[in-house]
């Protein structure tokens, strides 16, 4: 699998969209007040609904090396401390992945339309990465039948997160052409569209020690972190 394009079907992914705005906009309390937002968001979803488009690019790599924390991926490297609690013989394979969902902006709009239309293309692409993902487990399945049971897939290590540096998008989208979907990157590595997103899934032995998914926007020094302390000591 090298730069594949993978088209997730708006209707596939409707029911996951909604859970995942409802979770960003926070529009579950009762009351008049919040009756009406949500109905505008409601009208928010219909005016962008034929907008939706999520595109993905994903290319797969055999075994990369890692070692210190660092995951070397076609002579590219990315740092990342979780990296560290790894060893080159647990790591199978890699998913490099890119996702976008195009534009979302209403034009001479109220901020408040901007604003739900702004979350609602958040749901739609992160709810097109749990598609994609699902996908992805199936295809390790199938290229280790019969390790499959003993292997898992890793949840998304990327750019901004896990402690990898924001500026690594722009080594990412060099190694999967991110042109092809049409996705290119600032200097600082802001992707455009906006509404995209980019990382690495790894393919892992089962008793691999991955980071909790709690740990994925942590901003603590790992120092004084009792996980963190606690895996440096199994």
């Amino acid at each position: 699998m090298k730069n594949k394009v993978i088209h997730i079907r708006r209707e596939d992914i409707e029911d996951r969209a909604e859970e995942y705005f409802i979770k960003g906009s926070g529009l579950t309390r009762p009351g008049a007040k919040f009756d009406k937002m949500r109905s505008r968001a409601a009208a928010i979803r219909e005016e962008i609904r034929e907008r939706v488009q999520i595109r993905c690019l994903v290319s797969y790599y055999e075994e990369p090396p890692i070692s210190d924390g660092c995951l070397r991926i076609q002579g590219v490297d990315f740092l990342c401390p979780p990296f560290g609690l790894l060893e080159t013989e647990q790591v199978k394979g890699a998913y490099g992945y890119l996702i976008t969902g195009g534009d979302y902006y209403l034009e001479d709009r109220e901020i408040m339309d901007q604003l739900l239309a702004d979350i609602w293309g958040t749901a739609y692409v992160d709810a097109g990465r749990d598609a994609l993902r699902d996908q992805l487990v199936e295809d390790f399945q199938m290229r280790f039948p019969e390790q499959a049971d003993n292997l898992c897939l890793s949840d998304s290590f990327g750019p901004g997160y896990y402690g990898m540096k924001t500026r690594d998008t722009i080594k990412l989208l060099s190694l999967l052409e991110g042109d092809a979907v049409g996705v290119t990157c600032r200097e600082s590595g802001v992707m455009v569209p906006l509404k995209s997103c980019t990382g690495i899934y790894l393919v892992t032995d089962s008793s691999a020690p991955l980071p909790d998914l709690e740990c994925e926007t942590c901003l603590g020094n790992t120092g004084n972190c009792r996980l963190c302390n606690v895996r440096r000591q199994e």
